[in-house]
């Protein structure tokens, strides 16, 4: 065989390897990747596509704190091919491939058979998540959080309860007494750091309602960014009151049991954890908007 032979031969061989429709495309390891874009701005995780000559491989990927409760993607060779209104709106509700996340997580992969898409085949990928975490701030869990029994001292009468709960913001804390007790003066300690020590609550407690006059129902409001926790903070509360019934005055405190030794401060305390909600966002594979009008995206990736 001459040497101009083999080097026709070689040649045809490359020029066969070079129109083959097996797809060699971009690997795991080295994906195409875009980023996933959350409420318009938040970068909140990526997008990476590649494929392994059989299939097609699209990995939805969070980072931080977020996670995704649904994931949908469709892929097709034209724009026309995503399901859309009639003014271009993407529908991910009618998208090839959708799955829900119960629990959310932080990861999921779509592997589809590459069928007829043979190299240079550009495709056209819309790819949604719904994505919740903790936001740029903190949301506080709306609601109760506890209730404890507002008891005399020292003889443990049980004469109301205190509740604690979240109201927008806000930290509402509401004393409450039955049975004909009424409250004169009351005192409130909050601190997300240490339980309250001496001096007494009518002299050193931050929070005072003094000169009631003698009431059944007496609610503080205080600002949560004001005392400077988060979520899942820690927060200590104690909550007194001067008692009166029938002329017979009391300290009242409130506890979860009256029978307790005092722990090490002043008298009696307890706590709660600072609860905040995920807030969730719509999140798209950064890309070509679909229209002026919606912040929706898509984006293309060719078969290599």
């Amino acid at each position: 065989m001459t040497v101009a032979t083999m080097t026709m031969l070689f040649l045809v061989g490359m020029l066969a390897m070079a129109y083959s429709p097996v797809a060699t495309a971009h690997t795991e390891a080295d994906p195409f990747v875009t980023d996933l874009i959350a409420a318009q701005t938040i970068d909140a995780g990526d997008v990476s596509v590649w494929n392994d000559g059989t299939h097609l491989y699209v990995r939805f990927e969070t980072t931080g704190d977020w996670a995704m409760r649904s994931t949908h993607l469709h892929v097709a060779t034209a724009l026309e091919g995503i399901p859309q209104t009639k003014k271009d709106s993407p529908k991910p509700g009618q998208f090839d491939y959708m799955t829900p996340h119960d629990p959310p997580v932080m990861e999921f992969t779509y592997m589809i058979e590459l069928g007829g898409w043979v190299p240079d085949t550009e495709l056209y990928i819309a790819a949604h998540a719904v994505v919740c975490g903790p936001g740029e701030e903190p949301m506080f869990a709306q609601g109760l959080l506890t209730t404890v029994p507002l008891y005399t001292w020292p003889d443990a009468i049980n004469v109301g309860t205190v509740t604690v709960a979240i109201v927008g913001e806000n930290l509402v804390v509401t004393l409450e007494t039955i049975d004909g007790w009424l409250m004169l003066d009351t005192h409130l300690y909050l601190n997300p750091t240490t339980p309250p020590t001496w001096p007494p609550p009518w002299v050193a407690f931050p929070y005072k309602h003094e000169g009631l006059g003698g009431v059944t129902t007496d609610p503080y409001v205080i600002s949560l960014p004001s005392l400077g926790v988060g979520c899942d903070d820690t927060l200590y509360i104690s909550t007194h009151a001067n008692l009166v019934k029938d002329g017979l005055t009391r300290h009242g405190w409130g506890e979860q049991n009256p029978l307790e030794p005092y722990p090490v401060g002043w008298k009696k305390y307890f706590s709660v954890t600072i609860s905040c909600e995920l807030v969730c966002e719509t999140a798209w594979g950064n890309g070509q908007r679909f229209n002026r009008k919606n912040w929706a995206m898509y984006f293309t990736y060719t078969v290599q």
